[in-house]
């Protein structure tokens, strides 16, 4: 068995050489960095060039559902990027603390002003994982946490006030989704658990209970995940729903332009109403109808009624209240990068 956990970065600690798996092939028609943002990481030699590079990088990483290939490339060009100082101070910039700068600032962002589309905000945190996953930074970074905090904060908001459903389920779903991701991580630190991961998942668990079913199916992979020890893997993918909604619409866009006047009621309809027609039935953008998958062997859907839900809340262990991030992380000493940018902003 061959670690996926590699020791090639020292982000996390010594636990990476605990957790053995099978190496994953990462799929051809999975989308990696563009071929020119690759030549400006491995050619980039200034502070500034880092920073924007790293930039770039996240903004790539909103735009994609799946990142194995995005990581696997980015796993290629980092062993011959550069390090340099940064001006004012003797601390050294590498392409690694640059992302984790730029992940804190996109990260602020959204917990303090929100707007960002669900798509982007799952993208994110699938992202996270899997750098995550690839000893880029650790699961417990105070900014990760923080993050965590301030999203879920916004949804007990939201959902108090009946503002919106939508922007809370999209933060509870994103942040059920990372833990489902990570959590067989963090299982590894017992104290990480209890600080961290319990706290959280409670957290969700009692915001789920008043947002709509597709959120509850986050919350109910990242509980089942945990029950069954982290058996297969969870990645994020357009629903099936999401392509027979599609197939609807094309139906409303074919009787409008081939369809008969005298037999088809589209027909004889301005373009505009079957236009509203369209977006009543699907979503614009397949990324928006993005859902967790979860690859595993004798797989159960999610449970009609609620029941699981009450009965977890209620026989939940006692667990101390939900902190920004874990006292045990190494990932949360003064001098992290990524605690520095989130004290400095």
């Amino acid at each position: 068995m061959a670690s996926r956990l590699s020791c090639r970065r020292s982000t996390i600690g010594p636990r990476h050489s605990l957790l053995l798996r099978a190496p994953e092939e990462v799929p051809v028609e999975v989308r990696g960095l563009p071929e020119e943002l690759a030549r400006r990481i491995a050619a980039a030699a200034s502070e500034t060039e880092l920073r924007d590079v790293a930039a770039k990088v996240v903004a790539e990483a909103l735009l994609l559902l799946d990142h194995r290939g995005l990581i696997k490339d980015l796993d290629k060009i980092w062993p011959t990027t550069r390090a340099c100082k940064q001006l004012g101070t003797s601390e050294v910039l590498t392409l690694t603390s640059a992302i984790k700068m730029s992940l804190a600032s996109t990260l602020r962002d959204i917990a303090q002003f929100g707007g960002m589309p669900r798509r982007k905000v799952l993208a994110l945190f699938n992202f996270l994982a899997e750098l995550c996953w690839a000893n880029y930074i650790c699961p417990s970074e105070h900014a990760i946490q923080k993050a965590v905090h301030g999203l879920l904060d916004a949804a007990f908001v939201l959902s108090e006030h009946a503002c919106s459903a939508e922007p809370a389920g999209w933060y509870v779903e994103s942040c059920a989704y990372f833990l489902a991701r990570v959590g067989e991580i963090m299982m590894l630190n017992p104290l990480e658990v209890f600080n961290v991961l319990d706290p959280l998942t409670a957290r969700l668990a009692s915001l789920a209970r008043r947002l709509p079913r597709r959120t509850k199916s986050f919350v109910w992979l990242l509980l089942r995940r945990r029950e069954l020890m982290w058996r297969g893997t969870v990645q994020l993918a357009v629903s099936s729903a999401y392509w027979q909604a599609y197939s609807g619409a094309r139906l409303v866009l074919t009787g409008h332009f081939k369809g008969d006047p005298k037999s088809c009621s589209l027909a004889e309809l301005p373009w505009c109403a079957c236009a509203s027609i369209m977006r009543f039935i699907c979503e614009g953008n397949a990324l928006d109808a993005a859902d967790a998958l979860w690859s595993i062997e004798n797989h159960a859907d999610i449970p009609s009624t609620d029941d699981w839900l009450s009965e977890f809340l209620e026989k939940r262990p006692a667990t101390p209240k939900a902190r920004e991030g874990s006292e045990c992380s190494e990932a949360n000493s003064p001098t992290s990068p990524f605690q520095i940018q989130i004290e400095s902003e």
